[in-house]
């Protein structure tokens, strides 16, 4: 219906911003909704930029004001705005909190594209509103409609992709798995470890910062750190204490209260040396086998800071 482009994040962008040319694509996009065939009775838009819309994802200061709270509300009305005229219902998977914090944490940290060295600790304090789940759902069904939440943990046991297509009414596609069906690995608490620690000492730009994405999801990785955990948070009562803050937000009975596991957090100096010592090899192996492709053939080592 919008071509090849992520027509998902381009209404939520456009609806958030001001200015002529995101009136003009987001009046395209409810245009083709509305001229949709007559045999489409349901139109879904999954789009994770509408949970944090209004919250400046890359600024490194607290996201807890009433500017932002304030953006937040302006965006949800002009999206639903857009909607007009349609039964808007909203779907929302949660996952455990400490969990969801974890994982917006490592998207950033390895797919985003920002400046110097990021603190895990720091980012939970910024990124308050991220986690305070009754006060999101809240706004969004005052603003959009009805709000059903299901366990993202639970759906992934029963088979992400055929719980959603269940919660939608229609048939999951025939090649999809039963069980967790994952698009997208995400690197390891360890990995993400060696990146943190790696960005504190060195300059890493986008693209190296891609080329280490690949290397911890890689078979190298894989066979060599595969079987290695961590923990992002600095102790077990750190993971709790954000537990018992957030304890009202999880609303879901799924979710364990407590946290009774827990691994050190620490990346030893012989880890981390070897860790830099096999990306390099593995990085020329790359190069070598592709040395047409410029996405993996910026220079290396990296250079050191203060140097």
């Amino acid at each position: 219906m919008f071509g090849r482009g992520p027509a998902h994040h381009l209404l939520s962008t456009s609806t958030f911003e001001r200015g002529l040319v995101p009136f003009v694509q987001r009046c395209y996009i409810r245009r083709n909704i509305v001229l949709a065939p007559q045999s489409c009775q349901t139109v879904v838009i999954s789009s994770e930029k509408i949970y944090r819309m209004g919250f400046e994802f890359f600024e490194r200061r607290p996201q807890n004001t009433r500017k932002n709270f304030q953006r937040r509300h302006d965006f949800l009305r002009r999206l639903r705005k857009v909607l007009t005229g349609f039964d808007v219902q909203v779907l929302i998977f949660l996952r455990r909190v400490d969990e969801f914090a974890e994982s917006l944490f490592k998207e950033l940290l390895f797919r985003k594209k920002y400046t110097g060295a990021l603190d895990f600790t720091e980012f939970l304090d910024h990124q308050r509103p991220l986690f305070d789940y009754r006060t999101q759902i809240q706004t969004m069904s005052e603003h959009l409609g009805p709000v059903k939440i299901l366990s993202y943990e639970q759906a992934c046991r029963d088979g992400l992709l055929r719980t959603f297509c269940h919660e939608l009414g229609v048939d999951p596609p025939p090649d999809s798995r039963a069980g967790m069906h994952r698009i997208r690995p995400s690197p390891s608490n360890f990995a993400a470890r060696f990146l943190m620690r790696l960005a504190s000492e060195c300059d890493i730009d986008f693209i190296k910062r891609n080329q280490i994405l690949e290397f911890c999801l890689s078979n190298t990785w894989k066979d060599n750190y595969g079987s290695r955990s961590s923990s992002l948070w600095n102790s077990l009562k750190s993971r709790q204490s954000f537990l018992d803050e957030f304890a009202d937000a999880s609303l879901l009975e799924q979710f364990s209260d407590s946290v009774t596991d827990y691994t050190d957090c620490t990346l030893s100096e012989n880890d981390y040396r070897d860790i830099r010592r096999l990306f390099e090899r593995w990085l020329a192996d790359r190069n070598r086998c592709d040395s047409s492709s410029s996405r993996l053939s910026s220079s290396f080592p990296f250079r050191e800071k203060n140097c």
